[in-house]
């Protein structure tokens, strides 16, 4: 039971964190003061928790994303519109989460078996 939680609480931090960056994102400068912190705070969180057990990987991951949702957040906010982003903006949006997404289950997975190599 615990080694299944294990496995799972990359997938359990990461994800809402996603969505949660994505919607304050959308909502731009009328989105609530602490959405960022909001979104940010599951990974936040699992960056510490894995870097203490000698995760490097999904830390060093997790930085990096905290590091670009949080500029593409801020970007967004001083950008000052309420109006929601062109479809253009929209659509590099969710390529380029896409692409974290993507980016995640590699690291995710090749953590799990270095884990198991090791």
């Amino acid at each position: 039971m615990n080694a299944a939680l294990a496995v799972l609480a990359p997938l359990a931090a990461f994800l809402p964190s996603v969505t949660l960056v994505e919607r304050a994102w959308m909502e731009g400068v009328s989105a609530p003061p602490k959405a960022l912190l909001t979104a940010l705070l599951p990974t936040l969180i699992g960056m510490v928790a894995f870097a203490s057990r000698g995760q490097l990987g999904l830390a060093v991951f997790f930085a990096a994303w905290n590091l670009r949702a949080g500029r593409l957040v801020m970007e967004r906010r001083a950008a000052g519109s309420a109006a929601l982003p062109s479809f253009r903006r929209i659509h590099a949006l969710g390529r380029e989460t896409r692409w974290w997404i993507g980016g995640f289950v590699v690291v995710w997975l090749v953590d799990g078996l270095w884990e198991r190599v090791g």
